[in-house]
């Protein structure tokens, strides 16, 4: 699983609660906006790289350009049973400014090579729309 959302906990079993889950634009009266968005991964890991004390990067462009410099998170992965797939979730808690209307892209992987999906989201005015503290991550 690898999705946008208005946000998302995790909790000790395992589990995620994902609320309002895939998220495919922001809309705003006037620009720059500020945008919290989380992105959430759930990945199933080899041993080796359980071990290998991976790290989550992640860059967001706007337009084809660098928005948010590479931000990179180490992942605290723990092994309980060698005959248990290896799983682990991320929650990344993001807040920036968009500057207008356009396509943001979420590039995000495993700092070793394992690239995940691209996300995509659109930047969209909506004239006289009123700001909703619980609307798009618009706060």
């Amino acid at each position: 699983m690898h999705l946008l959302a208005d946000s998302a906990e995790a909790h000790q079993d395992g589990t995620i609660d994902v609320h309002r889950g895939a998220v495919t634009a922001i809309h705003a009266p006037s620009w720059p906006a500020k945008a919290n968005i989380s992105i959430v991964t759930r990945l199933e890991l080899t041993m080796n790289e359980a071990v290998s004390r991976p790290e989550m990067e992640l860059e967001i462009l706007y337009n084809g350009r660098r928005l948010v410099g590479t931000i990179k998170s180490p992942l605290r992965v723990k092994v309980v049973d060698l005959n248990v797939p290896i799983f682990v979730n991320i929650i990344g808690a993001l807040e920036f400014l968009v500057p207008g209307e356009g396509e943001l892209t979420f590039v995000s992987g495993l700092g070793r090579g394992k690239q995940l999906p691209d996300l995509r989201m659109q930047a969209v005015t909506q004239p006289g729309t009123q700001l909703n503290p619980q609307a798009w991550g618009l706060r």
